[in-house]
């Protein structure tokens, strides 16, 4: 866990240094190509390569659609926002939606119950969040 929150750091700190040199599309690229490379190789270190010969038709459909939507374009749209407004208020932006997305599908597709603890919870995610909005626009 350690190390995956030190990996994002390291990541979104070189992405506000190169951000200046390159644009979104590019670094998008970069990073997605070197972690399908690292992927490929440690693939082969488990021996599991026979699994992809058996795959069904839904898991890449599901894949494809992961690997597009889920994390493609939200990679893309991470690195332009960071690229217009920096790599702080982007990753607050993004960290603040997090939960109130989470709760919305929840609520959606597990019939979770909307709790007095969970409304205040996204009440104060949700105060937070403007008052850093505010905060950004009153220095803009």
């Amino acid at each position: 866990m350690y190390i995956a929150v030190l990996s994002w750091v390291i990541y979104t700190l070189l992405i506000k240094s190169l951000s200046k040199k390159y644009d979104g599309l590019t670094l998008t690229f970069a990073a997605t190509f070197s972690g399908v490379i690292t992927l490929f190789f440690l693939t082969f270190a488990e021996n599991n390569i026979h699994q992809i010969v058996h795959i069904s038709e839904t898991s890449v459909l599901a894949l494809m659609y992961m690997g597009i939507f889920s994390a493609g374009i939200t990679y893309l749209l991470y690195n332009y926002n960071i690229e217009k407004i920096g790599p702080t208020k982007t990753s607050s932006i993004v960290y603040s939606c997090v939960p109130i997305f989470v709760t919305i599908l929840s609520i959606l597709f597990f019939d979770e119950k909307l709790t007095i603890a969970l409304l205040l919870s996204l009440t104060f995610i949700i105060i937070g969040f403007n008052l850093l909005l505010h905060k950004s626009n009153k220095k803009n």
